[in-house]
């Protein structure tokens, strides 16, 4: 059995991290890899992935550490425990042990001085693994379209005007020399945006509320809509529907 103990200098990173994921999935497998965590997770339908890794630092006071795979069945439970730990010190237990050639969580304890929290580790193989090969893969912008950048507030925005269109399920992104967002009853020609190509892709609305609200670089492919941060090490991939 191995223990590894984290003290936490930012529990607003740590709950921010996990709430990216917690819209898509209410379980996840996590990794602490190589001084990072690393997160990959999709919707059942596997139409929306996203993609994420933050280095353990931005978290922890730590130096060093094990690689582990952590599997979570309950991420909102575990985000919960941080409404109740507060700013005092905050210390994160990894217990694991070795199955096969990998090192696995058995036990997760969150905790200050007066309150713990205790998750056990589920085995990784009751999740889809998505590994690093097939991740690099699915993020891959190489072949795009065409791209551009959107600030947050206009990502917030077009969630907003998604409102108006009750009774429609998609967004459109329009390319023909500007670019256009599209619903049923709006058009959003994005400022400053300048393409070569002519082209549009659909997605569901519903796919679009799993983006985080960030400035991005978004990259349009024949099948798909990459959504890459410019603030965190996170990409989000929308799947097209015709």
């Amino acid at each position: 059995m191995t223990k590894q103990t984290f003290k936490l200098h930012s529990n607003g990173n740590f709950a921010s991290y996990l709430k990216r994921f917690s819209s898509v999935e209410k379980s996840l497998l996590l990794e602490v890899k190589d001084g990072k965590f690393v997160a990959k997770t999709h919707t059942p339908d596997k139409a929306v992935v996203k993609i994420s890794a933050t280095d353990l630092s931005e978290i922890f006071d730590v130096t060093t550490s094990t690689n582990v795979k952590i599997g979570l069945f309950a991420v909102d439970n575990f985000i919960k425990t941080f409404n109740h730990l507060g700013d005092t010190e905050v210390k994160f237990d990894i217990v694991s042990e070795k199955v096969g050639d990998e090192e696995v969580a058995t036990e997760i304890k969150i905790y200050n001085k007066n309150l713990k929290f205790s998750f056990p580790g589920a085995s990784p193989s009751l999740f889809k693994y998505i590994d690093s090969a097939l991740a690099q893969k699915i993020a891959d912008t190489t072949s795009a379209i065409y791209s551009f950048r959107i600030d947050k507030d206009t990502l917030t925005k077009i969630s907003s005007l998604c409102s108006i269109d009750t009774d429609n399920d998609t967004l459109k992104i329009v390319a023909n020399k500007s670019v256009t967002i599209s619903g049923k009853s709006f058009d959003l020609e994005l400022d400053g945006v300048n393409v070569e190509n002519k082209h549009s892709i659909s997605f569901y609305k519903s796919h679009y509320n799993f983006v985080d609200k960030e400035d991005s670089e978004i990259f349009v492919l024949e099948n798909k809509v990459i959504f890459k941060s410019l603030e965190s090490n996170t990409f989000i991939v929308v799947g097209r529907v015709d």
